[in-house]
């Protein structure tokens, strides 16, 4: 094989890999992507996308072969150990997007889909190949990669994209100091059908006084999953069978049901990891190779694919060569802080969710029952899980030169716009609007797209345009706003090009 300059190397082929490589190749950069697995994963592992996540797969075109493999589930519902309904989410009510629900869909059939949409662009995973070492020059890395046969190959590539996971060998590589604790708490789970008469198309979780159970319906089967840290009947020397499953689960679950052939379980711990940096050099880090977390809120895999949505425009862009390179240090300032709150914001979840004495109990409880039933803390609640409420406000890219009372730059575009360029919204009222198009297409016709609202588009009333303009990432977060020639050449030269 050809030893020339690969514009960018993939390792890893999880969700956050397949992304990042579909993504890559959608902004027309050429790039390669291995894993060390002989094949895609085969079990339902991360099973919720949520809002923002679903936004970002109509961005790229999935979205609808998507909603047909999955199930939606519209909201939560949590029991106390009386059986009675402590807290009730309708996500339809609180969240504001296209996509206002859980979809429960199983990782396998995530990558399958993001698979099948890489090899429209004509790229395939290389698989039963790892990386065995890395070399940064100045201007590239070495990278050397063990194929099936046992033969090594030298790759040389402009940039390093490690989403390898949780064990990320090009973190340790890098010696990136991974830090975190491990919870106490110990879990068990299965993956089989389950037929009973409540709700198929709501979580539902149930405070029993020996763990919380946990029911995530599927198309055709349930996730199950049960705190078993202080249960007697279990025994973590003992590999976990479906007969312990199901009499543990008998003794915890308080409604009558009928469980079916399991097709997958397991016996975890949660771990809690923040990689101190995410970037070294030329090599960026993703996903869980980045950030690991409780499962709580089932936020982890979203993260990732979030990490990945936010740092292919930029590397595309730099690889053209038509902004600065110091775009690239924006990944990590915007990326990192919403790892960091959504590990603390699940640690949380978890902990309250595993309280064991009565006084604690009972304060929880009251609390879930008599103040979490404010609509207002419940959309809070909604929109901080589902990733709608994710923001780079104070991002060095984002800057409002005019005053919005509604959106700030740095906040999600309250549209979804398939374009990967930038966008810029122009309010037809826009007094500099002549002069603002004259500057895109004389100077800036590779890097921003642009349209013209007319006072009654609903997208003007949606961003607020009244004779400004709006623009916006090929993320789908607001840039910066402003009403005039000189602002928007202002934040292009400044912001990108310098």
């Amino acid at each position: 094989m050809e030893n020339k300059l690969l514009p960018a190397l993939i390792v890893g082929a999880g969700p956050v890999g397949l992304s990042t490589a579909c993504e890559l190749k959608q902004h027309g950069i050429d790039c390669r992507i291995i894993d060390k697995k002989p094949e895609a994963t085969q079990t339902s592992n991360a099973l919720g996308v949520h809002a923002r996540s679903l936004e970002m797969w109509a961005g790229m075109g999935i979205v609808e072969q998507a909603l047909q493999q999955g199930l939606k589930l519209q909201g939560i519902t949590i029991y106390d150990q009386a059986i009675q309904p402590l807290i009730t989410l309708s996500l339809e009510k609180l969240l504001p997007s296209a996509f206002p629900y859980v979809l429960s869909l199983p990782q396998s059939k995530t990558e399958q889909l993001l698979t099948q949409h890489l090899a429209s662009y004509g790229l395939t995973v290389e698989r039963s190949c790892s990386l065995t070492s890395l070399e940064q020059s100045k201007d590239y890395i070495i990278a050397k990669i063990k194929h099936t046969e046992g033969s090594i190959e030298t790759i040389n590539t402009q940039w390093l994209l490690g989403c390898d996971g949780y064990h990320s060998s090009v973190r340790d590589s890098l010696n990136i100091q991974y830090e975190g604790n491990d919870l106490k708490q110990e879990f068990i789970m299965i993956d089989a059908p389950l037929t009973w008469q409540k709700e198929s198309n709501k979580i539902l979780i149930f405070y029993h006084p020996s763990g919380i159970t946990a029911v995530f319906p599927m198309v055709d089967s349930s996730r199950i999953i049960i705190e078993v840290s202080n249960d007697k009947s279990f025994n973590a020397n003992i590999s976990l069978t479906y007969t312990t499953f199901l009499s543990i689960l008998q003794n915890r679950w308080p409604f009558e049901f009928s469980l079916g052939k399991e097709r997958w379980m397991s016996h975890f711990f949660i771990h809690e990891r923040l990689a101190n940096h995410y970037r070294f050099d030329r090599i960026f880090l993703l996903g869980d190779a980045a950030h690991v977390h409780s499962p709580a809120g089932g936020q982890g895999m979203n993260t990732g694919m979030q990490d990945a949505y936010n740092l292919t425009w930029k590397l595309a862009l730099v690889i053209k060569e038509q902004v600065n390179p110091s775009l690239l240090n924006t990944y990590e300032e915007e990326r990192r802080p919403i790892a960091k709150k959504v590990l603390n914001s699940s640690n949380q979840m978890t902990k309250i969710a595993v309280l064991r004495t009565k006084i604690a109990v009972v304060l929880r409880n009251f609390l879930a029952k008599n103040v979490f039933s404010n609509k207002k803390l419940q959309q809070k609640f909604a929109l901080q899980i589902s990733g709608i409420a994710n923001n780079y406000r104070h991002s060095f890219l984002s800057k409002d030169y005019v005053k919005n009372s509604c959106l700030k730059a740095g906040d999600r575009a309250p549209t979804i716009i398939k374009n990967k360029k930038f966008t810029l919204l122009i309010a037809e009222d826009c007094l500099d609007k002549e002069k603002i198009i004259r500057l895109i297409e004389i100077n800036y016709i590779q890097l921003v797209g642009w349209q013209i609202l007319s006072i009654n588009n609903e997208q003007y009333t949606l961003y607020q345009l009244n004779k400004s303009y709006c623009l916006i990432r090929p993320d789908q977060y607001l840039a910066s706003q402003g009403s005039t020639y000189e602002h928007l050449k202002d934040y292009l030269v400044r912001f990108l090009i310098q």
